[in-house]
């Protein structure tokens, strides 16, 4: 099928992402999530329908999104093209396809930097890109993929990419900030996700089983 042609490009604000994240999380974890306040926007509706394409059950009723996921090593090959509608929805997506089995093609608006690229490679996944890290692309996952240790300057979008891969990636995965303070870690401990602080190193425990949560986004300031 045909990939989308790309229209103007979209950027989460930090309370959007942080429910973006969450539909993810809850798609990775054993159980039915409940995530609120989180609007029906394009970026949203396009990311809740990936994840479905990827085998998790993602519905909004009455204001309030639904999702039961299948666990960190379960999702499933969609059959058809990921249309993404935000830079932080297609990093999300990327490090997922990353560590599983599974082949994955992303279309629409976002931009994906050539480190979170180069740093998903080191994982072991195989991208293949458009020019200047646009879209569409399509990346083959490993399964099981190789955990790393890698510097982030914060929460952005390169490191919850590796962050998500390094959940279904035996040992540890690390990820090296210049403050503790510059990664929130609320929907970490949320949902269940292993990990520790070492100075300021996050170290992420792969290959758990990720609790169901309730999650209420931020409202924007």
């Amino acid at each position: 099928m045909r990939a989308p042609l790309p229209s103007p490009r979209a950027s989460a604000s930090p309370v959007h992402a942080f429910g973006l994240r969450a539909l993810v999380l809850a798609a990775l974890a054993v159980g039915e999530s409940r995530i609120e306040a989180l609007p029906d926007d394009a970026a949203v509706a396009a990311l809740a329908a990936a994840l479905r394409s990827m085998g998790a059950s993602v519905d909004r009723v009455e204001g309030i999104w639904r999702v039961r996921g299948v666990g960190t090593g379960s999702l499933v090959q969609p059959d058809d093209v990921l249309a993404v509608e935000s830079d932080t929805a297609a990093a999300l997506l990327l490090g997922l396809a990353a560590s599983q089995a599974i082949t994955v093609t992303l279309a629409g608006p976002a931009l994906l930097d050539s480190d979170l690229l180069a740093a998903l490679g080191t994982m072991g996944a195989d991208i293949t890109a458009s020019p200047g890290g646009c879209l569409p692309l399509m990346v083959r996952g490993l399964c099981p993929a190789v955990p790393l240790a890698r510097d982030v300057a914060d929460d952005g979008p390169l490191a919850w990419a590796l962050l998500v891969a390094g959940l279904n990636a035996p040992g540890e995965t690390r990820l090296r900030l210049p403050d503790a303070t510059t990664f929130d870690t609320t929907l970490l401990a949320a949902f269940g996700v292993p990990f520790d602080w070492i100075g300021t190193t996050l170290v992420l425990r792969g290959e758990a089983e990720l609790r169901p949560a309730v999650i209420r986004c931020p409202a924007a300031a």
